[in-house]
């Protein structure tokens, strides 16, 4: 086999008689993924800058759309990846947080025709296994290190990758040591393979160019699973249509998030009630009895409908339609105040056919899919990014995605 290339897609080989060699088109880029999906998309967006700076392809790994999985050092995050999805062995075993692990094809959920748009070419990766580079690319032990540049991180903020040597190393803040961009573009050898990219300020970009590539694919890559954008546009016209209401997320499931929960709560709460005012103006006697006539609908269908048709006609605060996103198994239960105080409040648990059909179809429509559930924090997204005002949980990536969708939805409209 040598050292020929062989280009992998889904479950075909293609195998170009060319030696591995540094001409651009055969140079790569890759990393190691970890944590949540949309931490994930915080890491292929950075490599995908990275990729284009440097006029590599980028490698990608496969989404993880099961239960997040933690950072490791490099050689313990790369011998968990090659060894544990798909055998998770006993609760007490290496591999326990790999028991939900779900690798599904990047293309299969966030649409990448902004990269390919901006030139930055990609390929997909279709397992993490240690004999990887050895079966698609003939590339064997005792020539990696010729063929291969790796960026080994042993802390979760190892490494900061600058594109002006300029900046002083001040800048790094929570990062151990800096990378130059200039440095990695002197490099010869075929494969760059990055640790962890992840992180809102792990590319400290300068240059014009790469800051409106940043903001660009920050906005553009979004969700393009078919029945996930299509239950969301079911919610969507049930609300009213896009821009019809106020949507917002409240995370508090796990990690600080779950600490932090009540004062999260608070935090939007008020926002919620900042901008409902700020969008009502005065009411009337007559507005507060419409309140209590929809508290008094128990029907959570037929509370939306009226819902929906108040919203022309009043201004009440406690009128105004939100769509809550959360990750909250029962969030009348866990959010009573926020229910009580504003009438007009829903949240994914509120649309039962809608997530029924999504669990009972998933399997049919897509193969990489075992369990529909998977899709449903999806929906919550999409739903929520096309609102008039969305309000976040401070410091979720899931709610730093909602808040670029929405941006984007409304410049285009």
């Amino acid at each position: 086999m040598g050292n020929e290339l062989y280009y992998y897609y889904r479950d075909t080989f293609f195998i170009d008689t060319c030696a591995i060699n540094t001409t651009d088109f055969n140079k790569f880029l890759t990393f190691l993924p970890h944590s949540g999906l949309h931490n994930q998309r915080i890491a292929l967006i950075n490599a995908a800058i990275l990729a284009g700076a440097l006029n590599r392809t980028l490698l990608m790994p496969e989404l993880n759309l099961g239960s997040a999985t933690y950072w490791r050092p490099f050689e313990q995050l790369m011998d968990r990846l090659a060894h544990c999805p798909g055998n998770p062995n006993e609760p007490n075993t290496r591999c326990y947080e790999y028991r939900d692990y779900v690798p599904v094809p990047v293309d299969t959920i966030f649409d990448l025709t902004p990269l390919h748009e901006l030139g930055i070419r990609t390929m997909q990766r279709h397992d993490m296994h240690d004999d990887y580079f050895s079966r698609y690319w003939g590339i064997d032990e005792d020539i990696k290190e010729d063929v291969m540049y790796t960026l080994d991180d042993q802390t979760r903020y190892s490494y900061q990758i600058h594109d002006d040597l300029s900046v002083p190393n001040a800048t790094l803040d929570q990062f151990e040591t800096r990378v130059d961009l200039q440095d990695l573009a002197a490099r010869k050898e075929p494969f760059i393979m990055f640790g962890s990219l992840f992180g809102s300020r792990r590319l400290a970009i300068q240059r014009t160019d790469l800051v409106h590539i940043r903001d660009y694919l920050r906005q553009r890559i979004g969700v393009k699973h078919p029945v996930a954008l299509e239950k969301a546009g079911e919610i969507i016209n049930r609300l009213g249509g896009a821009d019809n209401y106020l949507s917002v997320h409240l995370r508090q499931g796990d990690g600080r998030f779950k600490k932090e929960a009540k004062k999260t709560i608070e935090q939007i709460r008020q926002s919620m009630e900042k901008y409902a005012k700020k969008q009502s103006g005065h009411h009337d006697d007559d507005e507060d009895d419409v309140v209590k006539g929809i508290q008094r609908i128990q029907d959570r269908s037929e509370r939306l409908e009226a819902c929906v048709a108040t919203q022309e006609k009043h201004k009440h605060t406690r009128l105004r339609l939100i769509y809550m996103a959360t990750d909250t198994k029962n969030p009348h239960e866990n959010f009573t105040d926020l229910y009580d105080e504003f009438v007009c409040l829903f949240t994914l648990n509120d649309f039962p056919q809608v997530v029924q059909s999504i669990r009972s179809t998933i399997v049919e429509v897509d193969p990489y899919l075992r369990n529909g559930d998977l899709l449903l924090p999806l929906v919550d997204g999409e739903v929520a990014a096309k609102a008039d005002h969305f309000i976040p949980t401070p410091k979720s990536t899931f709610s730093g995605y909602i808040r670029q969708r929405n941006t984007q939805f409304h410049e285009l409209t």
